[in-house]
């Protein structure tokens, strides 16, 4: 769950931060967008404190059998916006799943660790396959110096470079992550097949979790209850905490993220007018016929330098967006009105305060 959903939410937090800066928001939508971006934070925190609760029990878990590749992955960061560069040497070997798994989630504990502490950086990702091993290295460099977008994620404790290096040491391999060269490296060593007899991260070599290996005072044990049984209850328990953390989690985050990403789709979005329909309207039309091709609202949003294009004295004008990408600039279209008819139609470039006239 944290390096999974966690990961993908560290990315809509970048979209977010990302859109927080286009200059063509309002300071209410700005606000709006800072909001939607807080809460998906706080949907990561509650996350990451369901994750904590779950790994009470290290044993009673196993990977989910994930089924997009490093290519995916590294795929959805460059269309989130994460500046990536990544190489491959040596031929693919054949490996175990576990340690298929295990690269796949160094890079993804990179990426999320580079987006959430370094917005802006540039992330280098180098796969090297040996004759008996495979070396991972993520490199990201500081933080970009212009317009980087705001922290995405509060501090959790790195929790996940900790589990990251329980899993690979559990494989018999090596994770080393520190600051290199103003930046940050995380780098793994990971053998290409995990060993035979690996006890799982927190146990034992009896195979018990460690805090079932304490001692414990005898008054505290009830003598009458056999240990299989103690066992049965804890795995229930964990069960019952995994169930009810899988409804709620998606739930939080649906409850949270929907709405505000609705309020901010309808703000930018309700105001654009194609150019198909821009075209079929004629000059001297009246307004009334006109309506029919317009969308709900007009663009109020337009840069006064727009506004203050030229145009013929006593008329009124409404302006729209010419499509709905919210994070890019749009040329606008504008409509000027003189008793009730269109006597005017002009694109005006988002860059500057060039007219078309149509």
């Amino acid at each position: 769950m944290h390096d999974s959903l966690g990961h993908v939410l560290s990315l809509v937090a970048l979209r977010a931060g990302a859109l927080e800066l286009s200059p063509t928001l309002t300071p209410q939508d700005r606000d709006d967008v800072a909001e939607l971006r807080r809460s998906v934070s706080d949907a990561v925190d509650h996350l990451r404190e369901t994750v904590t609760v779950l790994r009470a029990d290290p044993r009673s878990g196993a990977d989910s059998e994930a089924t997009d590749t490093v290519e995916e992955l590294l795929g959805r960061a460059v269309a989130s916006g994460v500046p990536v560069r990544w190489e491959r040497g040596g031929p693919p070997p054949t490996r175990s799943p576990l340690v298929e798994r295990a690269v796949y989630r160094v890079i993804q504990e990179a990426l999320t660790n580079a987006t959430k502490h370094a917005p802006g950086s540039n992330v280098n990702v180098t796969i090297t396959h040996a004759a008996d091993a495979t070396r991972v290295r993520v490199v990201n460099t500081p933080p970009g110096p212009v317009r980087s977008p705001p922290p995405l994620l509060t501090s959790g404790g790195n929790r996940g470079l900790a589990g990251l290096r329980e899993r690979v040491t559990v494989l018999g391999g090596t994770l080393r992550a520190g600051p290199y060269e103003e930046g940050f490296e995380v780098a793994a060593v990971l053998p290409h097949h995990a060993p035979a007899q690996a006890p799982p991260p927190g146990t034992a070599d009896n195979g018990l979790p460690t805090s079932a290996n304490r001692a414990v005072p005898a008054e505290e044990v009830p003598l009458s209850v056999p240990e299989s049984v103690r066992r049965q209850a804890r795995i229930r328990r964990s069960a019952r905490w995994r169930f009810a953390a899988a409804l709620a989690v998606p739930a939080a985050v649906a409850a949270v993220f929907l709405p505000s990403a609705a309020y901010l789709a309808y703000q930018l979005t309700g105001s654009v007018l194609s150019p198909s329909r821009y075209e079929e309207m004629r000059v001297g039309a009246p307004r009334a016929e006109l309506v029919r091709l317009l969308p709900r609202r007009p663009f109020p949003y337009a840069p006064d330098s727009l506004r203050a294009a030229p145009r013929s004295p006593g008329t009124t004008c409404d302006f729209y967006r010419s499509n709905g990408n919210v994070l890019d600039d749009v040329d606008l279209y504008r409509l000027c009105y003189s008793g009730g008819r269109l006597v005017a139609k002009d694109t005006l470039n988002a860059g500057g305060d060039t007219a078309f006239p149509s």
